[in-house]
């Protein structure tokens, strides 16, 4: 069907018989969502989006300035974001890459007005932000003088985690130390290329700590854990940390259209604005900005989300005692659990359940479920979820 053959009727039909599910492109419904190309939490076939991006053009009002362009829409997604974020502006661009870039861009100009010597960073690994050469710098993969990157290891348990993070924060601490040239430090809201194993609020104070006593810029690249996957907006709002840019993406927008954002602290922005001299061709697109407001407007309430949190704790405890799972964890929207036997992907659509990501987002031993925010307040959908992991897991 093309979009233009949608009209307000065809959408409440669709929509009514569509009832709990979300579909990807091809039409199968998916149990467990990753961030990516398939399904970006709300899914591709959410019909009221898909009208909300197709009618954005007969919506937009244009203002023309002399060095940009900007529109009530833009408008009103940069105020909602900036208040929610508890940032002070936004600058815009296409994708979550681009986005990443932006984001050093920024802290570079910012450098360059306070200390043009401090244009060193640390970032850590396993992590991934992004396809550019810039993010195969932040994971390690080029070794230049500038990058300074962390391995934070792998973690097996939660009460691991604690000895994890400390001996990275160390080595974090150790590099400011001894470096006054580090300007910024980056790191990932949830380093979802590993089981999304999510940080602890000891680690975000103590990074947003060490930023302060360095005087060193804290970047959050927030597109994989923002826009519901860690149960809020911007994932920094869950540890009471506020950070100095932070990149969101993909959820932003549902998928419907490219868009991404950097939201920016008042300092940053004060020492940066009459210095911005780089734009993408789209950015921001109205596809992307009309997808945007929708996102916010359909946005669940803090009750689904604890909902969440309460039927995660549940599954988890029935999959321990039938001995299908060794441990699990979650935050938000996210559950991942460590399995007693691998799991195939064929075992996974056998069950009914579509998987996606394999071997980038878990492996054979390894499950992660992420709830699309349209279902969390929905009994069908944890229904229909234990029904299938059962079938999955050899409990059927």
């Amino acid at each position: 069907m093309e979009l233009s053959e949608l009209t307000e009727e065809r959408i409440r039909l669709l929509v009514s018989k569509q009832k709990d599910w979300f579909c990807d492109t091809n039409v199968g419904k998916l149990m467990d969502i990753s961030c990516g190309n398939q399904t970006y939490i709300w899914g591709y076939d959410h019909f009221s989006l898909l009208w909300a991006v197709h009618g954005t053009k007969s919506r937009v009002a244009w203002v023309n300035h002399k060095n940009n362009e900007s529109a009530e829409e833009v408008d009103k997604l940069a105020s909602i974001m900036t208040t929610e974020s508890g940032l002070h502006s936004v600058a815009w661009a296409v994708s979550g890459t681009d986005g990443i870039e932006l984001a050093f861009y920024i802290k570079d100009k910012y450098w360059k007005k306070h200390n043009p010597n401090r244009q060193e960073f640390i970032s850590f690994t396993p992590g991934y932000s992004g396809t550019s050469f810039l993010a195969q710098i932040l994971r390690g993969e080029f070794e230049v003088p500038f990058a300074h990157v962390v391995d934070t290891g792998v973690w097996p348990t939660l009460d691991a985690r604690q000895h994890y993070e400390s001996l990275a924060l160390q080595k974090v601490e150790d590099l400011l130390k001894t470096n006054r040239n580090i300007g910024s430090v980056c790191m990932e809201s949830m380093p979802w290329s590993e089981k999304f194993r999510p940080w602890s609020d000891s680690w975000w104070k103590s990074i947003r700590q060490l930023c302060d006593e360095y005087e060193c810029l804290m970047i959050v690249d927030d597109v994989m854990g923002g826009y519901g996957k860690t149960g809020a907006k911007f994932t920094h709002h869950n540890h009471n940390v506020l950070p100095d840019l932070v990149v969101s993406a993909k959820s932003l927008t549902g998928g419907y259209a490219p868009l991404s954002s950097v939201c920016v602290s008042k300092e940053v922005t004060e020492s940066v604005l009459k210095k911005f001299e780089f734009s993408h061709t789209w950015s921001p697109n109205m596809a992307g900005i009309g997808a945007a407001l929708w996102i916010h407007k359909l946005w669940p309430d803090a009750t689904a989300f604890k909902n969440v949190s309460i039927q995660f704790d549940s599954l988890i405890t029935d999959r321990l005692n039938q001995g299908h799972i060794k441990q699990g964890w979650q935050q938000g929207i996210i559950c991942s659990m460590e399995l007693t036997r691998p799991l195939e992907p064929i075992d996974l659509v056998q069950a009914g359940i579509i998987p996606s990501g394999h071997g980038s987002y878990y492996d054979s031993n390894h499950l992660t479920i992420c709830a699309p925010v349209g279902c969390i307040d929905s009994q069908k959908y944890w229904d229909d979820l234990n029904e299938r992991l059962d079938n999955a897991l050899g409990n059927s």
